[in-house]
């Protein structure tokens, strides 16, 4: 039996100690900080679901163009290491916790930057989908 409520006593002193970034919060426009910090974080989200929309209408569209395709992943993947080394650069803090130089706002500023760059980057990959550009990258011969 006591092994039960010593049970019983962990579980809810973990619950209890359960940092509030570690519970799923609710975006609130007016909210808390951590609330605010979610709306960041949902909003980068949505710009990384639309970046992968359109990354993947580029492959599509470009499935018969396996030069264009193999540099086309080689720039994302250099896209998304610039992108975390800018982030790195911009949030250059000497101790690894970013609250003592950021505060509270750090994940807010994080993401909120995070899903600039990324819109950043689907405005330019969906420059791909233009007329003039895919009539000149679908016909490698223009290119000779």
């Amino acid at each position: 039996m006591s092994r039960l409520m010593c049970g019983l006593v962990v579980g809810v002193v973990m619950v209890w100690h359960t940092p509030a970034s570690a519970q799923a919060l609710r975006c609130n426009p007016n909210g808390t900080q951590p609330e605010l910090n979610a709306c960041a974080y949902q909003r980068f989200k949505a710009a990384d679901r639309e970046l992968n929309r359109v990354y993947r209408q580029v492959l599509k569209k470009m499935k018969k163009n396996a030069p264009f395709l193999k540099n086309f992943r080689a720039a994302q993947r250099a896209w998304i290491r610039l992108r975390d080394a800018d982030l790195k650069a911009l949030y250059t803090c000497p101790t690894s916790d970013m609250r003592r130089c950021w505060g509270s706002m750090y994940n807010l500023l994080h993401n909120s930057d995070l899903e600039a760059m990324t819109q950043a980057r689907v405005r330019f990959l969906k420059g791909y989908l233009t007329k003039q550009r895919m009539e000149s990258l679908e016909d490698p011969s223009l290119h000779q």
